[in-house]
């Protein structure tokens, strides 16, 4: 986002920009693709992986009032892996995070796994993906 003097000029995709006093408030649009905000880490097979998905606008702002079931799936399965653990989790506030607690992990290891990201619901496509290498 551009941003030019107190109060001023405001360029970039989002919900909406409003004004309180000197204070410029800028709400998300709506919900529009899930995004990774933290991608899982390069780790030994059958280790925790970590991944925090948002819900995004179209400027890949976090929509906080927009809360769905996530669900994680293997996209791109080069050493023929499978995802173990909790693979689904709540958002909230437009974030679902997973956790050492959720188990989550693929047994088998390879370099190139893709994960994908799906939600309930299908106002909006959910088309980020992320890679990890086990």
């Amino acid at each position: 986002m551009n941003t030019t003097g107190v109060g001023g000029l405001f360029t970039g995709a989002v919900g909406s920009v409003s004004q309180v006093g000197d204070v410029n408030v800028i709400t998300a649009g709506a919900a529009h693709h899930l995004g990774f905000s933290t991608q899982p880490a390069n780790t030994p097979a059958a280790s925790d992986l970590l991944p925090v998905v948002e819900i995004q606008d179209f400027g890949n702002n976090v929509v906080a009032g927009d809360d769905r079931l996530i669900s994680l799936q293997i996209q791109n399965n080069p050493g023929g892996g499978s995802l173990l653990g909790d693979r689904h989790r709540f958002s909230a506030a437009g974030v679902a995070t997973w956790t050492g607690a959720d188990d989550l992990r693929i047994n088998n290891g390879g370099i190139g796994y893709t994960l994908r990201a799906s939600h309930s619901g299908a106002a909006f496509p959910a088309r980020i993906r992320s890679t990890a290498r086990h």
